[in-house]
């Protein structure tokens, strides 16, 4: 159910956002984040959303189950679609792992993660789309 859900956020990023992001989805990892965190949680899966640094670069991703997953690592090398890492992958360091929306108040306009809409179906993402 995971998997299936990481592939559903992101195709819905790939395809949503391709006119505000590249394709492998560089500036995208909070609001992608954000999404894959909320549909887990809609999905009875108690996921973290986490504002960290990958290999010293702000970085956003989930943890769940003592594992990180990162639908954006793609914009650092040549990783899949979908990564799951070790929590305690040494290329990553969390910072925060309670967000809210203040944590993001200086952060560019598109990589704030709460400028977006995201819609809904079947405890799923069915469209997001930027609405500042």
């Amino acid at each position: 159910m995971v998997r299936l859900i990481s592939t559903i956020v992101r195709e819905l990023v790939d395809n949503k956002l391709s006119n505000i992001f590249p394709p492998n989805l560089k500036g995208a990892c909070a609001i992608t984040s954000y999404i894959l965190f909320l549909s887990l949680r809609k999905n009875g899966f108690n996921s973290k959303f986490v504002i960290g640094k990958y290999l010293g670069l702000d970085h956003c991703w989930v943890e769940l189950n003592k594992s990180i997953i990162d639908l954006t690592a793609t914009q650092f090398c040549c990783f899949n679609k979908i990564n799951v890492f070790k929590i305690n992958d040494i290329r990553y360091t969390a910072i925060k792992r309670r967000i809210n929306k203040k944590d993001f108040i200086d952060w560019y306009l598109y990589q704030n993660p709460f400028n977006f809409s995201i819609k809904w179906k079947n405890n799923l993402p069915s469209n997001v789309f930027f609405a500042k």
